[in-house]
């Protein structure tokens, strides 16, 4: 009979480990020049942005009211052809509106609500954008602070 090697005490073989080694990248800082002294500045973490956020637009005290927004974006081919209601504003800001809309019936939290941009009042409303991201290119360059935070987050 064989005896295994532990069993006489005998130690088990060893094998040599790669000793490979890979360069890392590394970055050369210049020597310091003599009679220079370089320092780096440091500045505290910001506890506020520079550029506050802008509060949004105040809910509109008359014109337009909810009743024209939905009017007013009722023939347009991206809005459901169904009962809307709106769910949040009219909020204005100058001659701008921001509004969300919801399918009647529904609960704001079960869908994504429609969103609805418009500038003037009474007969002179006008459509600028109405879907569930409103932030386009006009209302980026032209809408008042208020109303674009509300369509833009910013």
């Amino acid at each position: 009979m064989n005896p295994q090697p532990s069993s006489l005490g005998y130690p088990y073989p060893t094998y040599p480990t790669p000793g490979y080694t890979y360069p890392t990248p590394g970055y050369a800082t210049p020597p310091p020049q003599p009679g220079r002294m370089t320092t780096t500045a440091t500045t505290a973490p910001l506890t506020k942005s520079p550029t506050p956020t802008p509060t949004h637009a105040a809910k509109c005290r008359t014109e337009p009211t909810g009743p024209q927004i939905l009017t007013l974006i009722k023939d347009d081919p991206g809005v459901p052809d169904t009962s809307l209601a709106v769910a949040d504003g009219p909020f204005c800001s100058g001659t701008w509106t921001f509004t969300t809309v919801k399918i009647d019936g529904q609960d704001a939290d079960e869908v994504e609500p429609l969103m609805v941009v418009s500038t003037g009042k009474g007969a002179k409303l006008t459509l600028v954008a109405a879907g569930t991201h409103v932030c386009n290119a006009k209302v980026q360059a032209e809408a008042p602070a208020g109303i674009r935070v509300l369509a833009c987050g910013f």
